[in-house]
């Protein structure tokens, strides 16, 4: 039987990802307004290695949840060969996945929603 085509999800082949050769993830390519508050959350400076170290772990505990909202399937394996937990609603996952594997899938859902997060320029003059 053939998988039903999900509206909204896209599969990124995981092309220059040496550790999941041949690997792909699907991801929602669409932000919804409740994911915002994940969004407003982010410290992207202290996500990047910078401030209290209870900053960090609150920014990487906030990108999991994030993650875990968008990242909705894989066939990634670990070291062992074996399968990763599925990703979605699983947000412990993202913090057993190898650091470019978390790197590369972060570009990734933000090149796929980035277009959503910006405010449209508007046309005209007002009314």
């Amino acid at each position: 039987m053939a998988k039903k085509k999900v509206v909204g999800i896209i599969r990124i082949p995981c092309d220059g990802l040496a550790t999941q050769k041949g690997g792909w993830v699907e991801m929602a390519a669409y932000l919804k307004t409740k994911h915002l508050p994940y969004v407003d959350a982010l410290n992207l400076t202290a996500l990047t290695g910078e401030g209290l170290p209870e900053e960090r772990t609150k920014s990487q505990e906030t990108a999991y949840a994030l993650m875990a909202v968008f990242v909705t399937n894989w066939n990634w394996k670990g070291f062992d060969g074996k399968p990763y937990p599925k990703p979605a609603g699983n947000p412990e996952i993202f913090a057993e996945i190898r650091r470019q594997e978390f790197m590369w899938l972060w570009s990734k859902v933000w090149e796929a929603i980035g277009d959503t997060l910006a405010v449209p320029k508007q046309k005209g003059t007002p009314s």
